[in-house]
């Protein structure tokens, strides 16, 4: 009975199944660490539309819906069903598109999410199905596609990729049994296989891009029988029909409108914006750990390698999948747009490469999976007699080898050493801040370091080594999830957070939510308080102005502008208040009583882009700004006159600068930002020459720093996107406030005086 049991179970099956689990795993592990990304606001808010439709029984509705339609609906309706069965019934009175900001942000921790944390693992169950269906045709490629970094990111977010990618790596595979029936032959698998290539259509025309490579081998193995091709392709297409709703109603219309959308998009200003090169999808072979330190086996620059290597050993074997793996690359070099998520429709060809050279080797040594392929390799493993006292001249050698390994080492950990000299870190983990991603920094009346988070406020004093933590639960903070902390002239700190603004005064607090600030529904996202005592509050829904006793709104809208949205806030040295707008500047000066619009656009100034993340009003200068954007640089306006600094006129590293800082020295301190990528760089500019500072040339703990500041003590505080706060404190601070932070060799420590 034992024996036959043992028959029963094979070693390949065990295998199959291992690769399965290690799949799973890895794959929900990351979706419950990684950050929100860029586009999963807008499926997750598409899938909330179809899924409140579902829930009102307006089934009908669904082709009307044409939000995100340049992309098959069918990846979309599925995460909608996934949220019907966890009972979501779409968002209360939900717009048929998403606010600009303020839903699903791209940066927001995992827990941001909230009941869209099922789609997440939708994606992941879909990830495993294909690594499963890859490993029951090749163990070693499914093993590889398991662990491969960037493939597991984009099966584990709510994207488009995991339905696509299983279904058309299930195509290919189908029909590859189905051309070893022979000339002529159709069957299950043939079948199967169109069909699984109309569902990758239905779900995101990139990856239809393979099928390409399976029309010559279709038509040469159907050639005496070319009803068979037609029959092929008709049933393709009658399944993308089907599983596509959002062509119903004007199939060819829609349809050639959703794929002339995409030849526009390579021309967009977005893709002109990251200015890719051709070879940019080899970049991305690197992985995506680079990005998030969540992933076990960060390998996938090997299996890339090592698929260069199996190319010939994949052309004797597979000359469909050989085919997979060029098509897929040459649609890569050639499409203009470049992100990551498209190598997707190669990695399981890269895998089959792989295991095409260890299927070669494996039959080169005569090794399987069993015992006595075990006991052969045992034979050819050194005994004891093997073993041989080496010479003196390599005893040597190797002596000085392991010296200067040794010695590289000790330098390199002085140098290291010296780098991090003076630095600390706080994190959550040594429950030091109560989250690790920073939002905002300030200094009280009581000289008092706040720092936000998106998990409540941290409050460190100089006299207590305990912090003090405000969170929402047991305090009177309106909200925890903080986005702005600003002093006003009263010495009260000011709380902006996405549903409001708290107020701290001498261990009171005072809440304003939105709705009573006149902004309903919207989001805080700067503050700035004025010199007589005003505090400004910039939301996703306009800004609004408290002046002690009453709440007054105002809206970019009334300064001509496209967007009402107010994403940063500043207030100049004449009391003009500018906001930051995704569609420009508003300028707006109260002082005759009635308000007095500007705007400033990239259409109508210098501004080098509309959209502006930063803002910093230079203390004591009636008429000088300088604006941070999104994508365009760093701007300086000065008396009329505008100033640019981008990558392709300046040292600037990046062109998104997500927060500004002003030095006593008057040197501006911008943190950058990589385009489609989380890291970046602080860069010190005192007008002359750019200064860069990352982690790996300073005790800076992240890449991402969101906000800086100066304490009364002189100690410099860097808050960062997901990895708590860095701290510089300087040698003999205590007599020496506001001192310039010494230039050691090797590198430089950077000082902003205020955030």
């Amino acid at each position: 009975m034992k024996d036959r049991l043992r028959a029963a179970v094979r070693p390949r099956q065990v295998v199959v199944v291992a690769v399965l689990l290690l799949a799973l795993l890895q794959r929900l592990s990351a979706a419950y660490q990684l950050p929100v990304d860029a586009d999963e606001s807008v499926y997750a808010w598409t899938a909330s539309y179809y899924a409140g439709l579902m829930a009102r029984g307006e089934w009908r509705e669904i082709p009307a819906y044409t939000y995100n339609s340049e992309h098959p609906v069918f990846a979309k309706l599925l995460y909608a069903l996934g949220l019907r069965v966890v009972g979501h019934a779409g968002l209360p009175d939900q717009a048929e598109r998403p606010p600009g900001r303020g839903f699903l942000e791209w940066g927001e921790e995992a827990g941001a999410l909230g009941v869209y944390h099922v789609d997440r693992v939708l994606a992941a169950l879909l990830g495993t199905l294909q690594v499963t269906v890859l490993a029951l045709a090749d163990p070693l490629a499914g093993l590889l596609l398991s662990s491969h970094t960037m493939t597991i990111k984009y099966t584990a977010e709510i994207y488009l990729e995991a339905l696509p990618a299983c279904a058309i790596t299930g195509a290919v595979l189908a029909y590859e049994r189905a051309h070893r029936q022979g000339e002529g032959e159709t069957g299950g698998w043939f079948w199967l296989s169109a069909g699984l290539l109309g569902l990758t259509a239905a779900s995101k025309y990139t990856y239809a891009v393979i099928g390409l490579a399976l029309v010559p081998f279709v038509l040469w193995q159907q050639r005496r029988r070319p009803g068979n091709v037609l029959l092929y392709g008709l049933l393709a297409l009658a399944v993308f029909g089907a599983l596509n709703p959002i062509l119903w109603p004007d199939p060819l219309g829609r349809l050639r409108d959703s794929l002339l959308y995409h030849g526009d998009y390579t021309r967009s200003a977005e893709v002109a914006r990251y200015h890719y090169p051709w070879w940019q999808p080899l970049n991305w072979m690197g992985g995506a750990a680079v990005w998030h330190p969540v992933f076990w086996f960060p390998f996938d620059i090997v299996t890339f390698l090592f698929s260069l290597a199996g190319l010939p050993f994949l052309f004797r074997r597979h000359k469909l999948y050989f085919a997979w793996y060029v098509v897929g690359w040459l649609f890569l070099f050639l499409w203009p747009t470049k992100w990551p998520q498209y190598t997707l429709i190669v990695t399981p060809a890269l895998c089959l490469s792989v295991g095409a050279l260890g299927q070669a080797v494996a039959e080169r040594y005569d090794l399987h999976l069993d015992r006595e392929t075990w006991e052969r390799i045992k034979f050819y493993l050194p005994d004891e007699t093997f073993w041989i006292k080496p010479s003196k001249s390599l005893l040597i050698g190797v002596s000085v080898l392991l010296l200067l390994y040794v010695v590289g080492s000790v330098v390199f950990r002085i140098q290291q050493t010296r780098q991090l000299r003076g630095w600390t870190t706080y994190t959550a983990l040594q429950r030091q801040v109560v989250s690790d991603s920073i939002t905002a920094l300030a200094l009280d009346a009581d000289e008092r370091v706040w720092i936000g988070t998106r998990q409540g406020i941290t409050v460190y004093e100089a006299e207590n080594p305990v912090p003090t933590s405000y969170r929402a639960a047991d305090s009177g903070l309106l909200d925890e999830r903080v986005t702005a902390l600003v002093l006003d002239r009263e010495e009260r700190m000011w709380v902006g957070a996405e549903t409001g603004v708290s107020v701290y005064d001498d261990g009171a607090w005072t809440a304003y939510p939105v709705q009573e600030m006149g902004l309903p529904g919207s989001r805080v996202r700067a503050l700035a308080a004025d010199p007589v005592g005003r505090v400004w509050v910039g939301a996703l829904g306009g800004a609004a102005l408290w002046d002690g006793s009453a709440w007054r709104t105002f809206s970019p809208l009334e300064a001509g502008l496209d967007s009402g949205a107010v994403l940063a806030l500043a207030v100049d040295g004449a009391g003009r208040v500018w906001m930051g707008t995704e569609r420009g500047l508003a300028v707006l000066d109260l002082g005759s009583g009635e308000p007095a619009w500007i705007r400033y656009t990239a259409a109508s100034s210098g501004l080098t882009v509309n959209s502006v993340v930063s803002l910093l009003a230079v203390p004591g200068a009636r008429d000088e700004v300088w604006i941070g954007t999104d994508g365009g640089g760093l701007c300086h306006f000065y008396s009329g006159a505008w100033d640019c600094y981008r990558t392709a006129n300046s040292d600037i590293p990046w062109n998104t600068i997500a927060a500004l800082a002003l030095d006593h020295r008057g040197r501006i301190w911008a943190a950058t930002e990589k385009p489609a990528h989380v890291g970046g760089a602080v860069v010190c500019f005192d007008g002359e020459r750019w200064r860069e500072y990352t982690p790996s040339n300073s005790g800076l703990v992240g890449s991402v720093v969101t906000t800086i500041l100066q304490d009364a003590e002189g100690r410099y505080w860097f808050g960062t996107l997901h990895d708590g706060v860095s701290i510089y404190e300087h040698e003999g601070h205590e007599s020496h406030k506001y001192e310039e932070l010494e230039e050691h060799e090797g590198y430089e420590i950077r000082v902003p005086f205020v955030f």
